[in-house]
C-alpha cells in the first residue's frame, strides 16, 4: 500500500463501503427499534402524509435523551416529568424493593433507570448525544431525533475513522503492509470490537458507547495527522476536542488517552521542545480542549447534582443502591473471566452460540445480563497478544523510537482497565464488550503489523503468518457474525418469529 497508494487506498474505499452498507442493512433489519416509519417500512407507525415520520419506540424509558432535549429546550436540566409523590416522601428511594411495594400499593409508577435527585428526574447518560443530535433535531422539526439513526451515524464513523486511523499506521510507521494484510487485519478491527451488538440493540444504552468510541479513533486520527504536520496546531485542537468529548458520551473510554503519552513524549518531554515557543503552543494546543470541555462538563454536574465531579450515576433507579455499590474486589474475578476467558456455548441449532453460564461465590450482588463468552476465548485473532512482549523485541532491534510499543502498551493496559472499570461500576453486560474489545484488537492489529514487518516478503513465515491470520480472522468473524442472530428479547427474532424462522430454516436448509 505504500508502493501503490492510488490503487490501495480504492480498494479501501470500497471494502469500507461494502462494510458500511451490510451494517445499515443489518441495522435496519431489525425494524421494530429504527424508530423511523415510511409508507413501505414501518407502514404501521406512518403518518400517512410525510415522506418518513418519527415514531416512539422502546416504551418511556427510552426517551431519556429525547425527553432532556425537550428540557434543555424550555430551560432546565432535569426531565419535565413529575416523580410521584410517595417517592419524593421516600427515606430511601434508592431502595428497589420499597420503590416497588410504594408502586403496587399507590398504582403511580416511576421512571426506571434515571437519575433522580433532589425530587426531579435526571439523565445521568452523558449529555453530549443530546448536544449533537437530540437538542438540534428537536429545534428544528419539534420531534424525537430517532436513537437507531444516532447509532447508525456513530458506527459509520467509527468505521471510517478506525479505517482512516490503520491507514495512517500503515503507511507511515511500516514499510511491507500489503493491500491483502491491511484488510484482513482491518475487518476483524471493525467487525469484532463489539459494534455489530449496538447495531442489534440501536438503544439509548448503545448511543453513548457508539459515540465515545467514534470520538476516540478520529481523535487519534487527527493526533497522528498532526504529529507529521508541519503546523499541527489544528490537528491537535481537533484531536484532543474529540478525545475530550468522549467524557460527555462514555468516561471510561478516556482511558484511550493515554495513548498521547507514546505519541508525544518523545516530541516534547525527551526533545524538550515544550520550553520552546513553538512548542509550548502546540502542546497548549492538545490539552487547551480538555481543559473547555472538562469545565462545561463540571459546570453541568454541579448545577445539577452540586457537586463539579458527580456525573449523576450514584443516584440511579435501578435494580441495585448504586449509593451503597461501591467497589469490591470479590466482583472481579467473575468479571474477568467473564469478559475474558468464558468459553462461548454452543448448540447444533442456527445460530449455533448460546448464552454462556454465570456462577461465581461472591457473597454480594453481581449485576448481569446475558453475555456469550469471553473476548479471548472467543476472537482467535487475539492469540496473538500472548506473544505482544517477543513481538515487541522484534520492533525494538530495528527501530530506535518507542512509540508503536507504547502505543500497545497504552491500548492493553487501557483495555484491562475499562474492564474492570465497567465490572466495579455497571456489571457484566453483552454491550460493555465494546468499551474494550477494540483496543485488544487494535494491539493485535499492530502486533501483527510488525512481525509481517520482520519478515522477507514472499518467504516461507510470510505464508505461513498470511494463512494463520486468515484462519484467526475467518473463525473471529464467523463468531461476531453468528451472535448477530442469536435469538434475544426485543429483537428482530422476538417480534417477527416467522421470519425469525424463515431465516433459520434457509441456513438448516436440510431440516
Amino acid at each position: 500500500i505504500v508502493r501503490n497508494p492510488r490503487k490501495s487506498k480504492a480498494a479501501l474505499i470500497t471494502a469500507v463501503a461494502i462494510e458500511i452498507v451490510l451494517l445499515s442493512s443489518y441495522l435496519f433489519m431489525g425494524s421494530n427499534l429504527v424508530g423511523v416509519a415510511t409508507s413501505t417500512y414501518n407502514s404501521g407507525s406512518w403518518d400517512g402524509t410525510g415522506i418518513a415520520n418519527t415514531f416512539k419506540v422502546g416504551g418511556e424509558n427510552a426517551q431519556q435523551y429525547a425527553e432532556l432535549a425537550k428540557s434543555m429546550a424550555h430551560g432546565q436540566l432535569y426531565l419535565e416529568e413529575t416523580p410521584p409523590q410517595w417517592l419524593q416522601e421516600m427515606d430511601d428511594p434508592y431502595d428497589k424493593g420499597s420503590r416497588d411495594e410504594l408502586q403496587k400499593e399507590t398504582g403511580e409508577e416511576y421512571l426506571f433507570d434515571v437519575a433522580y435527585h433532589d425530587g426531579h428526574y435526571y439523565v445521568y447518560f452523558g449529555v453530549v448525544p443530546v448536544l449533537v443530535f437530540y437538542l438540534p433535531f428537536y429545534l428544528i422539526t419539534g420531534s424525537n431525533f430517532p436513537t437507531a439513526i444516532g447509532v447508525l451515524i456513530a458506527v459509520i464513523m467509527f468505521v471510517l475513522g478506525c479505517s482512516a486511523l490503520l491507514d495512517r499506521f500503515a503507511r507511515y510507521h511500516f514499510k511491507r503492509v500489503s493491500l491483502g494484510l491491511y484488510l484482513l487485519l482491518q475487518i476483524p478491527l471493525v467487525m469484532c470490537c463489539g459494534i455489530l451488538y449496538l447495531l442489534k440493540f440501536p438503544t439509548f444504552y448503545s448511543l453513548p458507547i457508539s459515540m465515545g468510541l467514534a470520538f476516540s479513533v478520529w481523535g487519534l486520527y487527527l493526533w497522528m495527522r498532526g504529529r507529521a504536520a508541519k503546523r499541527p496546531c489544528g490537528w491537535y485542537l481537533g484531536g484532543s476536542l474529540c478525545m475530550a468529548l468522549v467524557v460527555g458520551c462514555r468516561p471510561q473510554l478516556i482511558v484511550l488517552s493515554l495513548v498521547a503519552f507514546p505519541l508525544f513524549w518523545r516530541k516534547y518531554i525527551t526533545k524538550r521542545t515544550i520550553l520552546t515557543r513553538k512548542g509550548a503552543i502546540e502542546f497548549a494546543c492538545l490539552i487547551a480542549p480538555y481543559i473547555v470541555v472538562a469545565a462545561g462538563l463540571m459546570l453541568y454536574n454541579h448545577a445539577r447534582f452540586g457537586s463539579f465531579t458527580d456525573f449523576g450515576a450514584n443516584y440511579n433507579l435501578t435494580v441495585n443502591d448504586m449509593t451503597k455499590r461501591g467497589w469490591n474486589i470479590g466482583r472481579l474475578a467473575p468479571a474477568l473471566f467473564a469478559y475474558f476467558l468464558q468459553p462461548p456455548t454452543m448448540t447444533g441449532v442456527f445460530p449455533f452460540v448460546q448464552p454462556a453460564p454465570f456462577e461465581t461465590t461472591y457473597l454480594g450482588q453481581t449485576i448481569k445480563e446475558v453475555t456469550f463468552g469471553g473476548v479471548l476465548a472467543c476472537l482467535p485473532i487475539l492469540w496473538v497478544l500472548p506473544f505482544s512482549r517477543r513481538i515487541l523485541a522484534l520492533r525494538f532491534k530495528t527501530r530506535s523510537t518507542r512509540t508503536i510499543a507504547g502505543v500497545i502498551i497504552a491500548l492493553l493496559f487501557g483495555g484491562v482497565v475499562v474492564a474492570l472499570m465497567d465490572a466495579q461500576m455497571a456489571g457484566i453486560l453483552q454491550r460493555y464488550y465494546a468499551d474494550f474489545s477494540f483496543m485488544f484488537l487494535a494491539a493485535s492489529v499492530l502486533l501483527a503489523f510488525i512481525v509481517n514487518e520482520n519478515l522477507r516478503p514472499g518467504s516461507t513465515a510470510q505464508v505461513l503468518l498470511m494463512k494463520g491470520l486468515l484462519t484467526l480472522v475467518c473463525i473471529s468473524v464467523l463468531y461476531v457474525a453468528l451472535l448477530c442472530f442469536v435469538p434475544e428479547t426485543g429483537w428482530f427474532s422476538d417480534i417477527y418469529p416467522w421470519s425469525y424462522q424463515d431465516i433459520i430454516e434457509t441456513v438448516l436448509f436440510w431440516t
